[in-house]
């Protein structure tokens, strides 16, 4: 999706409204974009934008985020366009250009993590989610999920985290350290409104490495909130949805749409 953070805006404010007078432009990108660019701003690709101006999206400590150069070359502002629909002009840009990419590379590493698996190693689709032992979406994501894993449609993989609580690390530590990890996790979910299973030392111990590793994988993809599920979509091309996904994102994880 496309970023709009005040922070990034702020950061690059300056070198656009200097942008106009500037000498040292690059003969492949407008003054504007590569005063941009030469703040730390890699650009990506750029696209046609609205009203003759050229769009440009770019990447920022890892984040996506929309440029669009007025079309005489001399201007240029960063931020999201909306269109009369309420779409943002430049989203579907940055998913292709950063974020399938990304993501592509990521499902490998997403296949090499250290799991946990709901359904049959026949189900049609597969689905890896980051899950917080606390996180009351990942519980109703569990839920949400539960007819397509019994009926054989989806084999769910969870990626344990602990970010939520201060008690988070210690009980995902715990399950993933467990004899099994399955039936720790399926317990925790069954017993969430009266606190979940408990902590268990050797448990925790056995499982805090893997746990590091899981914390390490989502920060690589920058996400730092669960739920955050990757699945395929027609095509092949891996994709993201973030939070308890609805039954509309449901079926469409598993091309039903």
């Amino acid at each position: 999706m496309a970023v709009n953070h005040p922070r990034i805006i702020l950061t690059l404010a300056a070198s656009l409204l200097l942008s106009a007078c500037g000498a040292n432009a690059s003969d492949e990108l407008p003054p504007p974009v590569q005063n941009v660019a030469n703040q730390g701003v890699e650009i990506k690709g750029s696209f046609e934008g609205p009203d003759g101006m050229t769009g440009y999206v770019g990447e920022f400590q890892g984040q996506g985020l929309a440029i669009y150069a007025t079309a005489d070359g001399q201007n240029a502002f960063v931020g999201t366009w909306i269109d009369s629909d309420g779409r943002d002009m430049g989203a579907a840009h940055i998913r292709r250009l950063i974020e399938e990419p990304r993501y592509a590379d990521a499902w490998v590493e997403l296949e090499q993590a250290n799991w946990i698996q709901e359904g049959s190693d026949d189900a049609e689709h597969t689905l890896y989610t980051f899950t917080d032992p606390f996180c009351p979406y990942c519980r109703q994501m569990h839920e949400s999920m539960k007819p397509y894993i019994e009926s054989g449609q989806v084999q769910l993989r969870h990626i344990m985290v602990g970010i939520i609580r201060e008690a988070s690390p210690s009980i995902a530590a715990t399950i993933l350290g467990s004899d099994d990890p399955a039936a720790a996790l399926s317990e925790h979910m069954t017993t969430f409104d009266d606190g979940g299973i408990l902590m268990q030392g050797s448990a925790l111990r056995q499982g805090n490495p893997i746990l590091q590793q899981n914390h390490s994988l989502l920060r690589s993809l920058n996400l730092s909130s669960t739920p955050a599920t990757f699945f395929k979509d027609q095509n092949g091309v891996v994709q993201m949805v973030q939070g308890a996904p609805n039954e509309q994102a449901i079926e469409a994880m598993l091309h039903q749409r």
